[in-house]
């Protein structure tokens, strides 16, 4: 038993660097000691930036054709959307095309689990994104913001 128990980590370790690694290679930037746990889905990886000490969970969506900036110690939960295209809703739908809108997640930011963040938003440094929320304006800096759509809940120490 105790020999599968280290068989078991080796092959876990070895996953998760290697899926760490492959990622590295795809996306635009991909800083020091950040990592990625487990199994994420991503478009145009070329757009997008990622900073160092960040930790992507598993089930992560990110929608890079717009563009997506990540700064440094940022943590991205389990099942959040990060999406930074979307369709021309003013047109008739023969004529909507997607209009591309960067998103930017600057440092020290946690996104918590089922969060979407939507085009063209720019999540402030320290802030905080509660479960469920859809973000669809800016978020001020050291800001928690919930809610559909995300509302601020109130002020965070830096």
């Amino acid at each position: 038993m105790k020999n599968l128990n280290k068989l078991n980590k080796f092959t876990n370790d070895y996953n998760f660097k290697l899926k760490t690694f492959y990622w590295s290679l795809l996306f635009k930037e991909f800083g020091k000691k950040s990592f990625i746990l487990g199994s994420i889905s991503v478009t145009n990886p070329e757009k997008i930036k990622i900073g160092s000490f960040c930790r992507i969970s598993s089930g992560v969506i990110l929608n890079g054709r717009g563009g997506i900036l990540i700064g440094n110690h940022v943590r991205i939960s389990h099942k959040v959307i990060i999406v930074s295209t979307e369709i021309e809703m003013h047109k008739n739908y023969k004529n909507r095309k997607h209009i591309n809108r960067p998103i930017i997640i600057e440092d020290g930011v946690w996104i918590y689990v089922g969060a979407t963040i939507l085009p063209g938003v720019k999540i402030g440094k320290g802030s905080i994104i509660a479960a469920g929320a859809v973000v669809n304006k800016n978020v001020s800096p050291f800001t928690l913001v919930g809610g559909v759509p995300a509302k601020s809940i109130k002020k965070i120490e830096k």
